[in-house]
C-alpha cells in the first residue's frame, strides 16, 4: 500500500515576524489544524527547529518548508484546492518570492515510510532537472501508485 507525499517550499518576502508576514502566520496555524482533521491526512513534517539546515539544503535563506502525507491524491487535492487553504494560496505572492523552477513535488511512499527533508529536496530537484516522472510529479502530471 502507498500514500502520496507532497513537499513544497517558498522564500519569505520579509522576516517572519514582520507586519507583512503577520497575515500568513496567523492563518498557518489554522490551516495546519484543518489539514490534520481532513479526510485522508496521515502525517506532516513538524521539525522547523532546524531552519538553518533547511536554508542550507535549499541554498536560500528564509525558507518555509511544508511536507505532508495523504491516503490519496484526491484527499490531498480536496484539502489543497478548497476553503481556507485555497484562499491563502491566492495571497502567496504577497508573502513569498517568485522562485525559478518548481517548488512542489508529489511522490508515492510506502505506507510505513515517512519521507525526509533530504528526500523531498531530491524529488524537487528531480522534477527541475528531468521533468515529471513516476518518481516525482505535480498535480498537472500525476502518476499512479506502484503495484508492488
Amino acid at each position: 500500500m502507498y500514500y502520496i507525499a507532497q513537499a513544497n517550499f517558498a522564500q519569505w518576502n520579509d522576516e517572519v515576524s514582520s507586519d507583512l508576514m503577520k497575515d500568513f502566520t496567523e492563518q498557518a496555524f489554522q490551516i495546519h489544524q484543518l489539514a490534520e482533521k481532513s479526510n485522508g491526512f496521515i502525517w506532516r513534517f513538524l521539525d522547523n527547529e532546524h531552519q538553518k539546515l533547511i536554508d542550507e539544503l535549499f541554498g536560500i535563506e528564509k525558507v518555509v518548508f511544508n511536507m505532508t502525507v495523504w491516503e490519496s491524491i484526491e484527499d490531498l487535492k480536496e484539502f489543497t484546492f478548497k476553503d481556507v487553504h485555497c484562499e491563502a494560496m491566492k495571497k502567496r505572492r504577497q508573502w513569498f518570492k517568485k522562485l525559478p523552477g518548481t517548488t512542489l513535488a508529489l511522490w508515492w511512499v510506502k505506507y510505513d515510510c515517512m519521507p525526509s527533508v533530504n528526500e523531498a529536496k531530491y524529488k524537487l530537484d528531480l522534477i527541475n532537472d528531468k521533468g515529471s516522472s513516476s518518481d516525482a510529479f505535480s498535480f498537472n502530471t500525476q502518476f499512479k501508485a506502484p503495484n508492488d
